[in-house]
């Protein structure tokens, strides 16, 4: 009855160390988690970018749609003129460059691959180590009472 107790204890304790490494580590644990919470919150912060370039888009359009001064503007900045104006152009000088920055380019690292055999194998690994220990403790102390 003792062996099937030490065998049930390291079955017992084999199978706990499992689980809590796949808790913690494996895929779909609490790293993963915490990852993906990350990449959540950054995914947040480049939509609020996003949303913010879109309204100043916005504002722009309704400037063009509504102000005519404002596509005189721009047409000047693409090199368009009315033919009654006079273009004076500076040597060296270049005119200043609109860019918008369109957000940023987001890559989520990929989850490795289920490595849960690993864990499977510490596992076992306890569990024949337990199981062993439990074995040479018992085999000791029976040893000891015997000379006694």
């Amino acid at each position: 009855m003792m062996r099937v107790t030490r065998i049930l204890f390291s079955m017992y304790l084999g199978f706990f160390i499992y689980i809590i490494l796949v808790i913690f580590f494996g895929a779909g644990g609490i790293t993963d988690y915490t990852s993906l919470l990350h990449y959540y919150e950054t995914l947040k912060v480049n939509i609020e970018d996003l949303n913010s370039i879109n309204q100043k888009l916005y504002e722009k359009l309704t400037s063009f749609n509504s102000n005519p001064e404002t596509i005189r503007i721009y047409s000047r900045e693409l090199s368009y003129f009315r033919p009654d104006e006079r273009v004076i152009k500076f040597q060296g000088f270049s005119p200043m460059k609109i860019f918008y920055k369109v957000g940023t380019l987001l890559k989520r690292n990929k989850l490795e691959k289920n490595q849960n055999y690993i864990f499977i194998l510490v596992g076992m690994i306890v569990f024949i180590f337990s199981f062993v220990a439990t074995t040479f403790l018992k085999t000791r102390q029976l040893n000891g009472n015997k000379k006694k």
